[in-house]
């Protein structure tokens, strides 16, 4: 926005001065919250940056009294399908004695940063995870890559890294987290769930309609709350020679 400005002003014959990230007022990487616009204006205005605790007067007040969507840090939602997902991969990669190396794209996912998982090591942009896991796949062929896009960052732009690293033949577990909805920006209907945004049904498309195509012999799809069978698909698609596709499919519980 800040280089398209600057190339509008000059055409106008503008001399306004435009600054923002370029310039140094706020980061270049990372999500811009209250605090860092704060910061920013406040070092643009030349004047002290307000205390952390009137950080509050620089959101937008809550549509609700009473949100339902948590805090990232008070973890996932009572109920959430997310908690058994990856309680079970955990116990699977303990039984199997690996670490892994989880990727997730923004949304709920991203609370595994934090405990009781604290397991979460790369997170960048809606459907990055499969294309950047193939890759730490491709030069560490001992890393046991777990990229997990939802269902919705699964048909922005993760299923062009499944074609990917179907076609190179990458050892990575690909895990959809189908939760029927785009949750934490709206609960927004995604391709997996039937409705259109304009509320028409229709038949829904499902990630692993894709695996016959993409000549993925391994295709596993779980309810995460049968923890004998979501733990078995784990262990089974981790000691697989070839890429695997699981889909872990329950609803969000907001939904």
């Amino acid at each position: 926005v800040e280089t398209q400005v600057k190339a509008l002003a000059q055409e106008a014959r503008l001399t306004t001065e435009i600054v923002g990230k370029r310039a140094g007022y706020f980061p270049k990487e990372g999500e811009l919250l209250a605090g860092e616009l704060a910061k920013g204006l406040a070092a643009f205005f030349e004047i002290d940056a307000p205390p952390l605790r009137d950080f509050k007067a620089f959101t937008a007040p809550p549509l609700s009294a009473t949100p339902k969507v948590p805090a990232v840090a008070d973890g996932f939602c009572p109920g959430c399908p997310y908690d058994p997902t990856f309680d079970a991969l955990r116990a699977a990669l303990e039984e199997r004695g690996e670490k892994g190396v989880l990727l997730v794209d923004p949304g709920c996912a991203v609370r595994l940063m934090i405990a009781p998982f604290e397991m979460l090591d790369v997170k960048m942009s809606m459907g990055s995870c499969v294309g950047i896991g193939a890759g730490i796949a491709r030069v560490n062929p001992d890393a046991r890559v777990i990229a997990c896009p939802g269902d919705s960052g699964f048909y922005h732009t993760a299923i062009n890294g499944l074609v990917n690293a179907a076609y190179n033949r990458t050892r990575m577990v690909v895990l959809v987290l189908d939760n029927l909805t785009t949750a934490l920006s709206g609960c927004q209907p995604s391709p997996t769930t039937g409705v259109t945004a304009m509320g028409d049904a229709v038949r829904p498309i499902l990630p692993e309609d894709f695996a016959a195509a993409c000549q993925i012999d391994f295709v596993r799809v779980v309810d995460p709350f049968d923890r004998p069978a979501t733990k078995q698909a784990f262990l089974d698609a981790l000691a697989h020679e070839d890429l695997s596709l699981v889909v872990m499919r329950s609803p969000c519980i907001l939904i």
